[in-house]
């Protein structure tokens, strides 16, 4: 069996979390089942390259009918059977008519965030605002006073790529079963028979020795992409800040790790200069692992994600994770007040008093630690492999009409 991956920017674990996904489940099928992968993608990206037999490079620049052909090629050349689209709408066409070209192939459109996550927020068009200029900020100013309007429209566009991906796949994965009937209503798809649900698979290998919880130090992480619209780092700094003016918090540090799409750190750093922030250090782009071993504490603001991997990972190194309930596959991954804390989005207070808490009480952090590691068996390698093997098995090798 031969696997077509496709990620906009080149599948590297340096990249973000769905790079670093499609490089564990090639992988993984490599690895247990024997199955050819290949990566294509359309955006190089430097950084570590495996899991994946070949890589292939696709130009969405060219002609359409010159990027159908290069697809359709690559389909014969490697002998594809399954085609697995991770995510993206624009290319959904594409690989829809290159697949028709191949009639042994199959396509499958795997989505990585919560459904309708990309509609557009008020403040995102209110932060756009207040960096552009002359003719770009009074459009800015025109979006900001339609609002409602601006968002109806954005609104029907989504869920016309909705229907369209749906209707071009062979079949959708989705990271929970919360998001199958919410993908559902998006697409306007007649039933769900289609859509199954294929959780992250554990991102490490080996689960923290719970035997050396006592070794863990004063240190709060965010492993993230620096995405202000998704991520909310200010906010997550603005928290810090707040909870670190209690006492008990005396000691602790905050580490970030990450960087966006263009660099960004240095911005960062400058802003948590200027507002006082205390105790936190940026690192840009690194390996977490050594981090997450010896940290207690992981902080999440985002507004809105999928299934993160990041709080997979902390779970594993029995590091306590914070969230707020923006998206519904939280309560997949967080059991509230037992493995870590899900507060109320808006509710500021409430995640400093829980940050504060578990700094300033040892036996409650580490009883939670403990508990972050148990119960993960459904996100096991094993179980994920074996669900994505029969849906490779089972999935239909015609579209949807």
């Amino acid at each position: 069996m031969t696997i077509l991956f496709y990620t906009r920017y080149q599948p590297v674990k340096e990249k973000g979390g769905t790079e670093h996904t499609t490089i564990t489940v090639a992988k993984q099928l490599s690895q247990r089942y024997g199955v050819r992968c290949i990566a294509s993608y359309s955006m190089p990206f430097p950084g570590t390259q495996e899991g994946f037999d070949d890589y292939c490079f696709i130009d969405f620049k060219q002609e359409r009918k010159q990027v159908i052909e290069r697809i359709a090629d690559i389909l014969t050349r490697y002998e594809v059977d399954h085609v697995v689209l991770q995510g993206y709408f624009r290319e959904t066409d594409f690989f829809r008519e290159a697949v028709n070209q191949c009639p042994h192939c199959r396509l499958i459109f795997s989505h990585h965030f919560a459904p309708g996550w990309e509609q557009t927020q008020e403040v995102e068009v209110l932060e756009r605002l207040q960096k552009s200029k002359g003719l770009k900020r009074l459009r800015y100013q025109l979006k900001l006073r339609l609002f409602p309007l601006f968002r109806w429209l954005g609104r029907k566009k989504l869920e016309r790529r909705y229907r369209k991906a749906y209707r071009a796949a062979n079949h959708v994965v989705v990271l929970s079963s919360s998001y199958v009937d919410e993908f559902s209503r998006w697409a306007d798809a007649p039933n769900t028979d289609n859509i199954s649900v294929i959780p992250n698979a554990l991102p490490f290998q080996q689960i923290f020795d719970v035997s050396n919880i006592g070794n863990k130090e004063k240190l709060a992480l965010i492993v993230t992409r620096l995405d202000e619209r998704q991520k909310r780092i200010r906010l997550a700094l603005q928290l810090w800040k707040e909870a670190k003016q209690h006492p008990d918090t005396e000691g602790w540090r905050l580490i970030i790790i990450g960087d966006g799409e263009e660099p960004c750190t240095h911005r960062y750093q400058a802003w948590a200069k200027d507002n006082l922030i205390p105790d936190v250090e940026f690192l840009g782009r690194c390996n977490p692992f050594d981090y997450y071993a010896k940290a207690s504490i992981f902080l999440m603001t985002s507004l809105c994600e999928g299934l993160p991997l990041t709080i997979l990972e902390a779970r594993q190194q029995a590091v306590v994770p914070l969230a707020f309930n923006t998206f519904k596959a939280i309560d997949d991954i967080i059991t509230n007040g037992e493995n870590g804390f899900i507060l109320t989005e808006n509710d500021r207070q409430s995640y400093v008093d829980c940050l504060r808490k578990l700094m300033g009480n040892r036996l409650l952090r580490e009883k939670m630690a403990v508990d972050a590691t148990k119960g993960l068996e459904d996100f096991s390698t094993e179980e994920v492999m074996k669900r994505w093997m029969e849906l490779m098995k089972t999935s239909p090798n015609r579209p949807k009409k």
